[in-house]
């Protein structure tokens, strides 16, 4: 049984990991892979910047500073914050935390406004009931919901918390996803990331955590579908390659074969949020869903110092990892 410290580690980790993965790869947002690998190299490795604002309408300025939170880290914390405040998941509440954040941009994070949310999640979240009819049947499996999911696994936590019962888990999963993302793909790579995650905080290795969580199914297509990201991970002769447009660098199932690429290759937490990023596209949501699984195998004390220092934010995504363990322990 882990004690409370270890535990702590990885928790922290995983929330501070997202927003690290998040931070540091939204400069390269839309990038493609041989302008990334440019860039990094002449900086002599991936490294924090200031960078022009790729939304200069979001009333944020014309340069955002090295370490700003984007949508990735903003729902993220939304999550963790609804999580604690409600003692377990409250869809009314989420979708009301996930409305002021994204439609009246009120950031939990910086004294900023939060920005970069994507089309789907806009239209699911706003007063429209055409819009979000339009979005919740979304004829595409995109990775919004499954940018944000990582508290899902520190609330239920490792078997030793007392959570055992999978069909619950994955039922509260997607109900978490489709407060914005309800196509099935969508729902599927929240709980095949779910279940890797918990496997990490029970601290199983990489290759356990991605080809031994044991998955509850009722429905073929589920089945189908991670059937088919696990073989993707398994073949050592492929890589994720750069779709070169949205909305495929936007899918969730493409977005999760990342991040668990990374994990299954990374030597260290930056190896594996370098991984990431370098696929290009959709780099700060693939680096952070990354991040999450790589923050809890590495623990908090494998994120770089000076990333830690960087990210806006840090302390509260502290705080909420902290409370989360802290309540689920009965301390």
């Amino acid at each position: 049984m882990q004690t409370f410290q270890e535990l702590l580690r990885k928790y922290l980790g995983t929330l501070v990991g997202v927003h690290a993965g998040d931070s540091i790869g939204a400069p390269y947002e839309t990038m493609r892979p041989r302008e990334i690998a440019r860039d990094i190299e002449a900086r002599g490795g991936l490294v924090f910047f200031d960078y022009k604002n790729p939304w200069p309408n979001d009333g944020n300025g014309v340069d955002l500073p090295a370490g700003r939170p984007t949508d990735d880290s903003e729902q993220t914390a939304v999550l963790a914050f609804s999580l604690l405040r409600n003692n377990g998941l409250c869809i009314e509440d989420l979708h009301t935390l996930l409305r002021h954040n994204v439609i009246d941009r009120k950031s939990l994070l910086w004294e900023g406004l939060s920005t970069g949310s994507g089309q789907t999640t806009r239209d699911a979240l706003s007063d429209n009931p055409k819009l979000v009819a339009k979005a919740l049947s979304n004829s595409m499996g995109t990775n919004g919901s499954l940018m944000r999911c990582s508290p899902m696994a520190l609330w239920f936590g490792p078997p030793q918390l007392g959570w055992t019962d999978e069909t619950s888990m994955r039922s509260m999963v997607f109900r978490m996803s489709k407060v914005t993302h309800a196509h099935p793909h969508a729902l599927q790579a929240c709980w095949m990331y779910t279940a890797v995650l918990l496997k990490l905080l029970a601290g199983y290795s990489p290759a356990e955590a991605i080809f031994n969580s044991i998955l509850v199914y009722s429905d073929p297509r589920y089945e189908l579908f991670y059937r088919r990201v696990t073989a993707s991970v398994s073949d050592d002769y492929l890589i994720p390659y750069d779709p070169g447009a949205f909305p495929g660098r936007g899918l969730a199932e493409f977005s999760l074969f990342v991040a668990l690429y990374a994990l299954k290759h990374a030597t260290s937490f930056r190896d594996g949020i370098e991984i990431a990023v370098r696929v290009g596209g959709d780099t700060d949501t693939y680096a952070a869903i990354a991040g999450g699984l790589l923050g809890a195998h590495f623990g908090y004390g494998g994120i770089p110092e000076e990333w830690r220092r960087t990210i806006l934010g840090h302390n509260k995504m502290c705080i909420y990892a902290e409370q989360i363990l802290k309540k689920r322990m009965g301390k």
